[in-house]
């Protein structure tokens, strides 16, 4: 008799013998890559280990054929989330495939006006990012004071989190030495 064995391969973002269940998925990703317009995206969510990051590698190819440009970045939980932080790796990642793209720009002064080249790299992408409006502190102008502490909380958001943990723990172990110090386990209840 021969045994069945569990294609199933735990591991992160490891490709599967073979990859079943997930023609809905492919179809509606594959129609996304047909918009000439973007009027829709695609969301993948899911538990650890379901398979979001087989399935984006599956999805790679797919976006490829159809000419489209892919760009991945890991953005796991241990990631500092700060918007510059995301900035820099995002900007750092489209720019090895855009390096080497070169579009025309035109400045105007006066009645003149010049056409010149520029290269899609990291420097040109970060100028482009630095003159878009940002997120709404930066659109409502929203600096100073408690705006830069709300910002340097949000850089440091996991910080933020080993700190409450920490400021729990020692409250609990100040509150067990108080407990046995002063013998509340001792005293006596009644009426």
């Amino acid at each position: 008799m021969k045994t069945f064995e569990n294609p199933f391969r735990p591991g992160a973002g490891h490709m599967p013998p073979y990859l079943a269940g997930r023609e809905v998925e492919k179809k509606e990703f594959e129609k996304a890559l047909q918009q000439t317009t973007i009027l829709e995206n695609l969301v993948l969510t899911g538990l650890r280990g379901v398979g979001k990051t087989v399935l984006l590698e599956t999805f790679k190819p797919l976006a490829i054929r159809e000419g489209w440009l892919w760009v991945g970045t890991d953005l796991s939980e241990s990631v500092n989330t700060g918007e510059q932080a995301l900035v820099v790796r995002l900007l750092t990642d489209l720019s090895v495939v855009t390096s080497g793209m070169v579009v025309k720009q035109s400045e105007s002064a006066g009645f003149a006006s010049t056409v010149t080249d520029v290269t899609l790299d990291y420097k040109t992408l970060s100028q482009i990012y630095a003159s878009t409006p940002g997120l709404i502190a930066d659109k409502l102008s929203l600096q100073g004071g408690v705006w830069d502490v709300i910002g340097a909380l949000n850089d440091n958001f996991g910080t933020l989190g080993y700190l409450i943990i920490a400021i729990f723990a020692a409250s609990w172990i100040i509150s067990a030495i108080v407990y046995r110090v002063k013998r509340y386990d001792e005293l006596e209840i009644g009426g």
